[in-house]
């Protein structure tokens, strides 16, 4: 994030805090904060107010996912896989999601289940060169070579850089 779009989150979480002063039990405006605080790198605060959100209404648009990766950002690897697969129970098609827990499954070396959700992703974006190319890369690990192949050409075919 460059100097300009930080000045801009900072204002723009000025404004969130403002709103959240004015109606602090207002799920939504907690959960826009949170994600500005995200954009700042200020995970702890960030997943606070993802959580402020969630208690207030559990079914807060994106929270449970984007909680997720807040976590995992701030090198919460079992807490981000677990609150995304709240956010893929609750919405198994949320395409969003399922790539976001397929992508730290994977990483995290859960090369099966990341393939599982990986596969769902792109049938629910089948133009999507990340979820193509994360599906790739969890193929290849788990030594699908030849479907992990196809699945780099998809990818390069929806945008993804060779």
């Amino acid at each position: 994030v460059g100097i300009r779009e930080r000045r801009q989150a900072r204002r723009s979480a000025q404004v969130c805090r403002k709103a959240v002063g004015i109606a602090p039990k207002t799920a939504q405006w907690r959960a826009n904060l949170a994600h500005v605080l995200a954009t700042l790198q200020r995970y702890e605060e960030s997943a606070a107010e993802y959580r402020r959100a969630l208690a207030i209404r559990p079914d807060t648009p994106g929270a449970e996912s984007d909680l997720g990766m807040v976590l995992y950002n701030n090198d919460d690897a079992e807490g981000g896989i677990r609150h995304l697969r709240r956010a893929v129970r609750a919405n198994p098609d949320d395409g969003l999601s399922r790539l976001r827990l397929g992508t730290m499954l994977h990483y995290e070396g859960h090369h099966t289940e990341a393939i599982e959700h990986l596969r769902a992703a792109t049938e629910l974006q089948p133009a999507s060169a990340d979820a193509h190319g994360t599906l790739a890369m969890a193929l290849n690990a788990a030594g699908h070579t030849e479907e992990a192949q196809q699945e780099l050409e998809l990818a390069q075919r929806y945008g993804a850089k060779p």
